[in-house]
């Protein structure tokens, strides 16, 4: 501030008067604290992600979290109509940290499956809000993957009808435009004072607001600390920029995989185990028949050196505990039949699999199928005795049952490529080979450093009870 000339003089009876110096010439006082400096949006931004990491993980410090909720109730309190106000700011840093994390390799519905594998379901159900939040007034989904609106609609999201049924435009427009905010869910744009995502969905369970909020720095905590992972499809960032990717289109295709699910849909509803071994089996012997006729009618699968196929994807399944990586191992061993690469995270409980898009599909509905009816067998093999029900016999029972049925379904492959060899001749073989080399290139580039999982004794009495469920129940 500067002083006028009649306060200068130092003359009584004139009272002090003064002027702004003009804007462009203001500077801050030497020392003056960087972080007032900022918006303090910002300011709180930065205070939460640092609760965050006070509330999850080894490092927890009770106390800090203790003083961040207070802040966030005081806010709360204070702050009804401004961009302070607590449920806004916390709102932008979860959608935020979602976006980078989008950026790394995560997918949507990835977010909430390690959520729910670290914590609870209540707080998956928040990373699940706080997934659809983002999609909702992030980036604009016209140019996203038919996969990444795949995922969205799963989670609950409202995604544009064109391609979430995989129906695309010519000029990768869609016919709905932006995502519309869910008609299910009233909430304030991000960038609006009126967001109310965690307030809602604490009151939703009943909690009070600084428990939500405890809840909150706990799901941010966690997802900050994630590392990257391989990138399977674009990110937000790159939309537009590649060719997308579409939906099964084919009629032929699309006709086997109405029939393959109503045959693998009876063999999960029905009682009788021969009627279950005929139902599965067909399943696989379609599977098989149609990727051996797909493979002839287009025989430009062949690959050299380092040279990858633009036909073969990538898709991750998540798959939940108890006994996730006996799961895995069933997913495995379904994929080594038909021309699809898995690999295992334990870390994350998520498995990825590399293969043409018509095989991902087939094979994750036939793990799907067979995870039930081994599930079903499991459990009713330990109903009249407690041995028969720990962990150490059902992981045995799991793992006994995934290599009982890759040697049943390799039997039902080698049947069908014998018949296939009499009617291709030998012209079968190498286009077979080169489909297959065309993945293992593909998985290579995607996971060049890799590992088997090595092997580990195992309960007797599960061992066996599996593989009697695999021979009497699922495949002749």
């Amino acid at each position: 501030m500067q002083q006028t000339e009649g306060m200068a003089g130092g003359k009584k009876g004139k009272s002090a008067k003064f002027t702004a110096a003009p804007l462009d010439d203001f500077q801050l006082p030497a020392g003056f604290p960087e972080h007032l400096k900022r918006p303090a949006a910002d300011v709180v931004a930065d205070l939460i992600r640092a609760a965050a990491a006070a509330a999850y993980g080894s490092q927890r410090r009770p106390k800090a979290v203790d003083v961040a909720v207070d802040s966030l109730t005081v806010l709360g309190q204070l702050e009804v109509a401004t961009e302070l106000h607590a449920d806004h700011v916390i709102s932008a840093v979860l959608a935020g940290v979602i976006t980078e994390l989008y950026e790394r390799g995560w997918q949507p519905l990835d977010l909430p499956h390690v959520v729910r594998r670290a914590q609870d379901e209540e707080s998956a159900e928040l990373a699940t809000l706080a997934v659809i939040e983002q999609s909702i007034f992030g980036r604009p989904l016209g140019a996203a993957p038919h996969t990444w609106l795949d995922q969205l609609a799963a989670l609950g999201a409202e995604v544009p009808d064109a391609q979430a049924t995989g129906d695309p435009k010519t000029d990768g427009s869609t016919a709905g435009g932006e995502v519309p905010a869910p008609t299910s869910q009233r909430r304030g744009q991000l960038g609006d004072s009126t967001a109310t995502l965690v307030t809602d969905w604490a009151l939703s369970h009943g909690m009070r607001p600084a428990d939500g909020w405890r809840a909150a720095l706990r799901v941010i905590g966690q997802l900050q600390e994630l590392p990257g992972i391989t990138r399977l499809v674009p990110p937000p960032s790159k939309w537009g920029m590649t060719p997308a990717r579409t939906h099964l289109s084919s009629p032929q295709d699309l006709k086997m995989l109405t029939r393959i699910r109503a045959l693998l849909a009876k063999a999960e509803s029905t009682t009788f185990p021969a009627e279950a071994e005929t139902f599965s089996a067909k399943a696989q012997d379609l599977m098989t028949r149609h990727e051996i006729d797909a493979a002839m009618v287009d025989r430009s699968g062949e690959v050299g050196g380092e040279q990858t196929d633009p036909t073969i994807h990538s898709v991750r399944v998540h798959i939940d505990d108890p006994y996730a990586r006996e799961k895995a191992q069933l997913l495995a061993t379904l994929g080594g039949v038909n021309v699809v690469r898995v690999i295992w995270d334990d870390v994350n409980g998520m498995a990825v699999m590399v293969g043409r898009e018509l095989e991902l599909e087939l094979v994750e509905i036939l793990f799907t199928s067979l995870l039930i009816q081994a599930t079903r067998a499991m459990v009713a093999s330990g109903e009249h005795s407690g041995d028969l029900r720990s962990p150490s016999f059902r992981r045995a029972f799991l793992l006994s049952y995934a290599a009982r049925i890759g040697e049943r379904l390799s039997e039902v492959e080698k049947v069908a490529l014998e018949q296939a060899k009499q009617q291709y001749g030998t012209d079968l073989v190498p286009v077979l080979a080169n489909r297959a080399e065309a993945v293992d290139v593909e998985f290579v580039r995607l996971f060049p450093n890799t590992r088997t999982g090595g092997g580990r004794q195992v309960n007797a009495d599960g061992w066996w009870a599996g593989r009697a469920a695999a021979d009497s129940a699922v495949i002749t």
